[in-house]
Protein backbone atom coordinates (compact mmCIF):
# COMPACT_ATOMS: atom_id res chain seq x y z
CA UNK A 1 0.00 0.00 0.00
CA UNK A 2 2.83 2.38 0.82
CA UNK A 3 4.55 1.52 -2.42
CA UNK A 4 1.39 2.28 -4.46
CA UNK A 5 0.95 5.68 -2.79
CA UNK A 6 4.61 6.59 -3.42
CA UNK A 7 4.32 5.61 -7.05
CA UNK A 8 1.19 7.69 -7.52
CA UNK A 9 2.88 10.71 -5.89
CA UNK A 10 5.91 10.52 -8.20
CA UNK A 11 3.63 10.13 -11.22
CA UNK A 12 1.68 13.26 -10.25
CA UNK A 13 4.93 15.28 -10.00
CA UNK A 14 6.04 14.03 -13.41
CA UNK A 15 2.75 15.03 -15.02
CA UNK A 16 2.94 18.49 -13.46
CA UNK A 17 6.47 19.11 -14.71
CA UNK A 18 5.52 18.00 -18.22
CA UNK A 19 2.57 20.41 -18.30
CA UNK A 20 4.77 23.32 -17.23
CA UNK A 21 7.32 22.50 -19.89
CA UNK A 22 4.84 22.28 -22.76
CA UNK A 23 2.53 25.29 -22.02
CA UNK A 24 3.54 29.02 -21.80
CA UNK A 25 2.83 30.53 -18.40
CA UNK A 26 1.12 33.83 -17.64
CA UNK A 27 4.45 35.52 -16.81
CA UNK A 28 5.75 34.81 -20.32
CA UNK A 29 2.57 36.24 -21.80
CA UNK A 30 2.95 39.36 -19.68
CA UNK A 31 6.55 39.75 -20.81
CA UNK A 32 5.46 39.36 -24.42
CA UNK A 33 2.87 42.04 -23.90
CA UNK A 34 5.44 44.33 -22.30
CA UNK A 35 7.79 43.84 -25.27
CA UNK A 36 4.96 44.72 -27.65
CA UNK A 37 4.24 47.88 -25.64
CA UNK A 38 7.88 48.94 -25.83
CA UNK A 39 7.86 48.36 -29.58
CA UNK A 40 4.73 50.48 -30.04
CA UNK A 41 6.17 53.25 -27.88
CA UNK A 42 9.37 53.24 -29.94
CA UNK A 43 7.39 53.44 -33.17
CA UNK A 44 5.47 56.46 -31.88
CA UNK A 45 8.74 58.17 -30.95
CA UNK A 46 10.14 57.49 -34.40
CA UNK A 47 7.01 58.93 -36.00
CA UNK A 48 7.14 62.12 -33.93
CA UNK A 49 10.90 62.73 -34.12
CA UNK A 50 11.06 63.86 -37.79
CA UNK A 51 8.35 66.47 -37.16
CA UNK A 52 10.33 67.94 -34.26
CA UNK A 53 13.53 67.85 -36.30
CA UNK A 54 11.83 69.61 -39.21
CA UNK A 55 10.56 72.39 -36.96
CA UNK A 56 14.03 72.93 -35.51
CA UNK A 57 15.62 72.83 -38.95
CA UNK A 58 13.19 75.40 -40.32
CA UNK A 59 13.85 77.69 -37.36
CA UNK A 60 17.60 77.46 -37.83
CA UNK A 61 17.32 78.09 -41.58
CA UNK A 62 15.22 81.22 -41.05
CA UNK A 63 17.53 82.66 -38.42
CA UNK A 64 20.57 81.92 -40.59
CA UNK A 65 18.92 83.58 -43.57
CA UNK A 66 18.10 86.73 -41.60
CA UNK A 67 21.62 86.80 -40.19
CA UNK A 68 23.11 86.61 -43.69
CA UNK A 69 20.63 89.13 -45.08
CA UNK A 70 21.55 91.58 -42.34
CA UNK A 71 25.29 91.18 -42.96
CA UNK A 72 24.87 91.52 -46.72
CA UNK A 73 23.06 94.80 -46.21
CA UNK A 74 25.70 96.19 -43.87
CA UNK A 75 28.45 95.09 -46.27
CA UNK A 76 26.74 96.67 -49.30
CA UNK A 77 26.35 99.98 -47.48
CA UNK A 78 30.00 100.01 -46.36
CA UNK A 79 31.45 99.30 -49.81
CA UNK A 80 29.00 101.72 -51.43
CA UNK A 81 30.20 104.49 -49.13
CA UNK A 82 33.76 103.65 -50.18
CA UNK A 83 32.70 103.95 -53.82
CA UNK A 84 31.14 107.35 -53.24
CA UNK A 85 34.42 108.53 -51.64
CA UNK A 86 36.97 106.87 -53.92
CA UNK A 87 35.47 106.41 -57.39
CA UNK A 88 35.86 109.01 -60.10
CA UNK A 89 33.21 107.37 -62.28
CA UNK A 90 29.77 109.02 -62.21
CA UNK A 91 27.93 105.76 -63.01
CA UNK A 92 29.72 103.94 -60.20
CA UNK A 93 28.82 106.71 -57.75
CA UNK A 94 25.20 106.68 -58.94
CA UNK A 95 24.99 102.92 -58.41
CA UNK A 96 26.66 103.23 -55.00
CA UNK A 97 24.18 105.86 -53.82
CA UNK A 98 21.32 103.60 -54.89
CA UNK A 99 22.88 100.74 -52.89
CA UNK A 100 23.09 102.92 -49.79
CA UNK A 101 19.46 104.00 -50.06
CA UNK A 102 17.98 100.59 -50.93
CA UNK A 103 20.01 98.49 -48.51
CA UNK A 104 19.41 100.94 -45.67
CA UNK A 105 15.67 100.48 -46.17
CA UNK A 106 15.97 96.71 -46.54
CA UNK A 107 18.20 96.56 -43.48
CA UNK A 108 15.51 98.21 -41.37
CA UNK A 109 13.01 95.54 -42.44
CA UNK A 110 15.45 92.73 -41.66
CA UNK A 111 16.34 94.21 -38.28
CA UNK A 112 12.68 94.65 -37.32
CA UNK A 113 11.90 91.05 -38.23
CA UNK A 114 14.92 89.71 -36.32
CA UNK A 115 13.76 91.58 -33.24
CA UNK A 116 10.22 90.26 -33.69
CA UNK A 117 11.58 86.69 -33.84
CA UNK A 118 13.96 87.31 -30.91
CA UNK A 119 17.04 86.59 -33.05
CA UNK A 120 20.36 88.16 -32.11
CA UNK A 121 21.48 91.07 -34.30
CA UNK A 122 25.01 90.48 -35.70
CA UNK A 123 27.62 92.77 -34.21
CA UNK A 124 30.30 92.48 -36.90
CA UNK A 125 30.86 91.30 -40.45
CA UNK A 126 31.87 87.66 -40.97
CA UNK A 127 35.46 87.06 -42.05
CA UNK A 128 34.76 86.60 -45.76
CA UNK A 129 32.94 89.91 -46.12
CA UNK A 130 35.46 91.73 -43.95
CA UNK A 131 38.28 90.47 -46.18
CA UNK A 132 36.49 91.77 -49.28
CA UNK A 133 35.97 95.14 -47.61
CA UNK A 134 39.64 95.35 -46.67
CA UNK A 135 40.72 94.36 -50.18
CA UNK A 136 38.50 96.98 -51.77
CA UNK A 137 39.68 99.65 -49.35
CA UNK A 138 43.26 99.20 -50.59
CA UNK A 139 42.36 99.87 -54.25
CA UNK A 140 41.84 103.10 -56.14
CA UNK A 141 40.96 104.42 -59.59
CA UNK A 142 39.94 101.91 -62.26
CA UNK A 143 41.09 98.98 -60.13
CA UNK A 144 38.66 100.02 -57.45
CA UNK A 145 35.76 100.45 -59.89
CA UNK A 146 36.34 97.03 -61.48
CA UNK A 147 36.55 95.26 -58.15
CA UNK A 148 33.53 97.08 -56.77
CA UNK A 149 31.47 96.10 -59.82
CA UNK A 150 32.70 92.49 -59.65
CA UNK A 151 31.81 92.18 -55.97
CA UNK A 152 28.32 93.52 -56.64
CA UNK A 153 27.64 91.25 -59.61
CA UNK A 154 28.75 88.12 -57.76
CA UNK A 155 27.22 89.20 -54.45
CA UNK A 156 23.80 89.96 -55.87
CA UNK A 157 23.75 86.69 -57.80
CA UNK A 158 24.40 84.79 -54.56
CA UNK A 159 21.88 86.92 -52.68
CA UNK A 160 19.21 86.28 -55.30
CA UNK A 161 19.75 82.52 -55.09
CA UNK A 162 19.45 82.64 -51.31
CA UNK A 163 16.36 84.87 -51.26
CA UNK A 164 14.64 82.75 -53.94
CA UNK A 165 15.28 79.61 -51.93
CA UNK A 166 13.80 81.13 -48.77
CA UNK A 167 10.88 82.59 -50.72
CA UNK A 168 10.04 79.12 -52.02
CA UNK A 169 10.81 77.00 -48.97
CA UNK A 170 10.43 78.93 -45.71
CA UNK A 171 7.54 77.83 -43.49
CA UNK A 172 7.58 81.15 -41.62
CA UNK A 173 5.09 83.51 -43.27
CA UNK A 174 6.96 86.64 -42.14
CA UNK A 175 10.34 85.43 -43.40
CA UNK A 176 8.82 84.19 -46.66
CA UNK A 177 7.13 87.58 -47.20
CA UNK A 178 10.34 89.53 -46.59
CA UNK A 179 12.34 87.34 -48.98
CA UNK A 180 9.68 87.43 -51.69
CA UNK A 181 9.20 91.20 -51.55
CA UNK A 182 12.96 91.79 -51.78
CA UNK A 183 13.44 89.79 -54.98
CA UNK A 184 12.48 92.49 -57.54
CA UNK A 185 14.78 95.00 -55.87
CA UNK A 186 17.68 92.55 -55.75
CA UNK A 187 17.14 91.58 -59.39
CA UNK A 188 17.29 95.26 -60.32
CA UNK A 189 20.54 95.60 -58.37
CA UNK A 190 22.10 92.68 -60.22
CA UNK A 191 21.04 94.06 -63.61
CA UNK A 192 22.43 97.49 -62.72
CA UNK A 193 25.67 95.98 -61.41
CA UNK A 194 26.15 94.07 -64.68
CA UNK A 195 25.71 97.31 -66.62
CA UNK A 196 28.25 99.12 -64.43
CA UNK A 197 30.68 96.20 -64.75
CA UNK A 198 30.40 96.29 -68.54
CA UNK A 199 31.14 100.00 -68.50
CA UNK A 200 34.16 99.97 -66.17
CA UNK A 201 35.71 96.99 -67.96
CA UNK A 202 35.47 98.57 -71.42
Amino acid sequence: MKTNLGTLFLFAIAVGLTACHNNPNSTSEANANDTSAVSISTDVTKTQAPDTAQVMSASIADSTFLDKAYNIGVFEIKIAKLAVQKSQDGKVKEFANMMIEDHTAMGKDVTALMKKKNYDIPTGLPGELKDKLDELNKLSGKDFDKKYAEINVNGHKEALDMFKGVSNNSKDADVKKLATEALPKLQGHEDHALMVQSQVNS
